[in-house]
């Protein structure tokens, strides 16, 4: 008996699709340090006496050894920074008290999850509060006044201390010029289905030959995978300072700042240790309002095989030309427009074309179709 051959052709409705993951996109990075630096103010207190202020997050009595530092305080707290505070008279003789001090950490004006105080772009001038212990001893807390101001697109600013004292009178204005650690950059990044992968690269704002670059992998959280993920905890390197270990913390994303993730990440040696990151992701590419981010990964479609079949010694040869490493079903029917196919073999092409043997059909006609998942 002759069998008539018809190759069948592939029907794109009937194909079926599976996840892949997108390729690698890009999201725009700030990073900014929770701590400031403020270099030593000084004070014409009158009577030609000059004093100044030194700020430390170790204590020392040495104004030499002082680091500069104000650090956030855990919260919630009081106030939202603290720091051991020096006053060096015209003697050279110092007192080392602790203080407790208020940064304007909650205004974000542009909704790019950075505070205006830490954000480069924005300019700052405020008034805030903040006490610190009294100077001899007494453990008293005496209030404390400070003035920020700083323009747009500088990293430095200045600061006018004034100190409220019931022994020593009103010190002040102290007046230091004050910096904000900011970087600003790229994250490269593979999103998948619980996890999201990528690379870090960002420069500090004013200093280009600093630089943070490193990976990062974020897990998604499985409650709220789009809108809570958990950085893992990872090392960085700093090319003016070495490698940065870290300890990764939660970032999320909110209503008021859909395309913002924020969260902190606290190095593990040194000072200045506590990070604040805000990842802002513009890539939406099915338009629901979920950047790819953190949007569950779409379904990519195969592509439609290409078939040839041809007759051989013993049997049938057919040619598939479809995508490696994608699943191809080969199915039979007795009619071309059968509404059941039977499923004859499976495979994973390897090749691109790859020739598959069929053995000769004992009923004809009979039809032939190639599903690509």
């Amino acid at each position: 008996m002759r069998t008539k051959i018809i190759t069948a052709i592939p029907l794109i409705s009937l194909c079926l699709l599976i996840p892949t993951a997108r390729a690698s996109q890009d999201a725009q990075v700030q990073v900014f340090n929770t701590s400031i630096r403020m270099n030593p103010g000084k004070c014409d207190c009158g009577g030609g006496f000059d004093f100044y202020l030194h700020f430390s997050t170790y204590y020392t009595e040495d104004v030499q050894q002082a680091n500069g530092e104000i650090s956030p305080l855990p919260q919630p707290a009081p106030t939202t920074h603290w720091s051991w505070m020096i006053l060096e008279d015209i003697s050279m003789t110092t007192a080392t008290t602790l203080m407790k001090l208020n940064l304007p950490v909650t205004l974000d004006s542009n909704g790019d999850g950075l505070p205006d105080f830490f954000d480069i772009a924005q300019g700052v001038t405020i008034a805030t509060t903040g006490t610190y212990a009294d100077i001899w001893g007494l453990g008293r807390e005496n209030p404390l006044t400070a003035t920020w101001s700083r323009t747009p697109g500088t990293r430095q600013g200045s600061c006018e201390i004034r100190l409220q004292n019931p022994m020593l009178g009103n010190l002040g204005p102290f007046r230091h010029t004050f910096e904000i650690i900011h970087y600003a950059g790229t994250l490269a990044y593979t999103p998948g289905a619980n996890t999201v992968s990528g690379t870090l690269q960002v420069t500090q704002s004013g200093n280009p030959g600093s630089q943070i670059q490193g990976s990062v992998q974020f897990a998604k959280s499985p409650a709220t995978p789009h809108d809570v993920l958990t950085l893992q905890d990872g090392s960085w390197t700093r090319t003016d300072y070495g490698p940065l270990a870290f300890v990764g913390g939660t970032f999320t994303r909110s209503a008021s700042r859909p395309k913002t993730y924020s969260g902190t990440v606290q190095c593990l040696d040194g000072y200045y240790r506590s990070w604040t990151l805000s990842i802002q992701d513009a890539n939406d590419a099915n338009q629901n309002g979920i950047p790819d981010f953190s949007d569950d990964p779409t379904v990519s479609p195969p592509r439609t095989p290409r078939l040839a079949l041809t007759q051989a010694a013993g049997g049938l040869q057919l040619t598939i030309a479809g995508d490696v490493g994608r699943i191809h079903r080969i199915q039979e029917a007795l009619v071309p427009g059968a509404t059941e196919w039977t499923t004859v073999q499976t495979l994973t092409l390897t090749n691109d074309p790859q020739v598959v043997t069929l053995p000769l059909p004992t009923v004809a006609p009979r039809f032939w179709r190639v599903k690509a998942e």
